[in-house]
């Protein structure tokens, strides 16, 4: 099973309903919940994404975690890129998540070998994850709505996100 985590490390001034915009700070929660997504859910595949360019490979705790995470019989993939901050900040972070699974689409062979995957946001754990983690569990996005609420979701058949409301977003 496939987990991604999304995540903004160094986000950018303009982006609207930030909470928290230190670095160092996000930087924390997401390994926090690298960590918990090791320890505390089923999820064989974990997939990390950062659309602010954040260069992982400095980070030691990003290595360390590689390793744990094999240790505990999984498999742990990172992944940095820019993101279109300028979109971001005139649509909202439910943009820049939206282009950090397109992106993950196009560059990650991982992810394209599943017909489903699990999503969240990376700075939120879900305490009761065993409970939600069914295949039939799928959550479909509505491609409608000019919101979407992304932090969580179960998304079936990947190339329709990626051809489909990605395009729609646009």
């Amino acid at each position: 099973m496939l987990l991604i985590i999304t995540a903004c490390i160094s986000v950018g001034q303009g982006v609207p309903n930030v909470s928290i915009r230190d670095t160092t700070e996000r930087l924390q929660d997401y390994l926090k919940t690298i960590y918990w997504a090791i320890d505390e859910t089923p999820f064989t595949d974990i997939l990390f994404c950062d659309n602010s360019n954040y260069d992982l490979d400095t980070v030691n705790e990003v290595c360390l975690l590689h390793e744990y995470s094999v240790s505990k019989g999984k498999k742990l993939e990172c992944y940095h890129f820019q993101g279109d901050s300028k979109e971001v900040e005139r649509r909202g972070k439910g943009y820049g998540e939206g282009e950090i699974i397109s992106w993950l689409y196009d560059n990650c062979l991982t992810m394209r070998k599943y017909a489903y995957y699990y999503k969240i946001t990376g700075r939120l754990t879900i305490h009761n994850v065993r409970q939600v983690y069914l295949p039939e569990n799928t959550f479909i996005f509505d491609v409608g709505s000019e919101c979407v609420d992304t932090s969580t979701a179960v998304c079936k058949y990947l190339n329709t996100f990626s051809s489909h409301l990605y395009q729609n977003m646009s």
